[in-house]
């Protein structure tokens, strides 16, 4: 697997909810750079280094936090997309939606998701949630 950087590329259409991560990195300093995407199209783009992104070499994040509903290209898509190229196979992608549903859950994980979690509503948990997911992913994590 080609060197990751050390990012996480955040994919989420909900300003309200990239605006609270941020905020969360910014408020804890956290060392770790959050990129974020606003849909699933664009984050492939950005991997890959098409569209918009052609000619950039990103590098690979840490993790991917992916939300499930977006437009264009949805989560489930850009699952399956990155689980089915070599370069991208073993990225860890989190899901960090709003849904709760037991079909997600199941649909997540058959396609590749290496954790699902359900977006707290209450904006302190969020922040707890954002840097519990960057301590484990930045700092804990060993990657292949």
């Amino acid at each position: 697997m080609p060197e990751t950087n050390n990012y996480i590329l955040y994919v989420d259409d909900s300003e309200d909810d990239v605006l609270m991560a941020k905020r969360a990195f910014k408020k804890n300093k956290l060392t770790t750079e959050i990129i974020t995407l606003t849909d699933g199209q664009e984050c492939i783009d950005y991997i890959f280094s098409e569209g918009d992104y052609q000619g950039k070499n990103n590098g690979l994040p840490l993790v991917i936090l992916l939300d499930l509903n977006m437009p264009r290209v949805n989560g489930f898509e850009v699952l399956e997309h990155l689980r089915s190229k070599e370069l991208t196979k073993q990225i860890p992608i989190v899901v960090l939606t709003t849904s709760d549903a037991e079909n997600d859950i199941a649909r997540a994980y058959e396609l590749g998701a290496n954790s699902f979690i359900t977006k707290p509503l209450q904006t302190e948990d969020f922040f707890r949630t954002i840097i519990d997911i960057d301590m484990y992913w930045s700092v804990h994590n060993k990657a292949p």
